[in-house]
């Protein structure tokens, strides 16, 4: 008898751990979760004006621009949510405190809506990482609930475009520098963790530091080079990626270059589907088991999976 009550209050305390969770601060773990949280309209339409800085949107009409809740924009390194993609669902009917959900969030169609994060709000704070949601970069009112996990950014047909494959462009800020770079990525499949600037030869590698409107600094000598290497990783994955980028005359930064590499594969928004996508953390900060169904990521499969989740 004495042992059946261990093994009770054992199994309690874990239930109790499983229901205190609130949303990570940790940007991989988006990729493994599902949160839920309140989220609203920002009323503009010029997602340039966002704190990550983007001038170009390299997916176009497959993602909807949105801030996210300040208190995890950059809550692992600055502006570290700063170009994620989002699958977010929701009812904008069900406003703020309601109970149900919908995969009828926003136009076209009324389907679960991919979020480009372009900047932070914190009209959608709801305090200390627990239940963030977005502005929505459209006009309306009011507040309602939605539920995201993060997915891989639509640069290919494998993850949701049909048009091209989009390799990580380079843009630089501050004009043409031969001692000071700023320097953003555009396009990844992925958000950055880190990166390194190396000289020509790859032999000496020099830090960068990420600031919060999501650009990697450094203050490196260049005037004697023709070409600047760089070194990042990918949140969630962890897979590293090389590439060269051309230096104008004087060894001076340009305004921006194409890249030549794109991350790999990871969380295609056809696999949300055959999930599981792990706990789902909720309004109050509880959390249920996330069960994906064995199908291969087609429509019917991503629609079960939605019901499952109880959107």
């Amino acid at each position: 008898m004495m042992r059946r009550s261990v093994i009770s209050c054992v199994l309690l305390c874990l239930v109790a751990l499983v229901y205190s969770q609130t949303t990570s601060l940790n940007q991989a773990d988006w990729y493994r979760t599902t949160n839920v949280g309140k989220s609203t309209w920002f009323g503009g339409t010029n997602f340039r004006s966002g704190q990550c800085s983007y001038q170009t949107n390299p997916y176009g009409n497959l993602v909807f621009p949105a801030a996210i809740d300040i208190t995890i924009y950059g809550s692992t390194i600055p502006g570290a949510s700063c170009g994620m993609c989002m699958l977010v669902f929701g009812n904008q009917s069900t406003p703020q405190g309601g109970s149900t959900f919908a995969d009828n969030i926003l136009p076209p169609n009324n389907q679960p809506t991919i979020v480009w994060v372009v900047d932070s709000c914190g009209g959608c704070n709801a305090g200390n990482g627990a239940n963030p949601g977005f502005d929505f970069y459209s006009s309306g009112s009011g507040s309602f609930l939605t539920r995201w996990t993060a997915i891989d950014c639509p640069v290919d047909s494998a993850s949701g475009n049909p048009n091209s494959n989009v390799l990580i462009n380079y843009v630089f800020q501050g004009g043409a520098n031969a001692y000071y770079q700023k320097l953003q990525l555009v396009g990844s499949r992925l958000p950055v963790a880190n990166l390194t600037f190396y000289n020509p030869t790859w032999t000496t590698a020099y830090r960068s530091t990420r600031t919060s409107d999501n650009f990697w600094e450094g203050n490196i000598n260049t005037s004697q080079w023709n070409v600047l290497n760089i070194q990042f990783t990918a949140f969630g994955t962890g897979q590293v990626l090389n590439d060269t980028i051309t230096l104008q005359s004087g060894g001076t930064t340009p305004p921006s270059a194409n890249g030549r590499v794109q991350f790999s594969q990871y969380r295609l928004l056809s696999s949300v589907g055959s999930g599981p996508v792990g706990p789902v953390v909720t309004t109050a900060g509880t959390t249920t088991s996330g069960s994906g169904t064995s199908g291969g990521g087609s429509a019917s499969s991503l629609s079960t999976w939605i019901k499952g989740m109880g959107f």
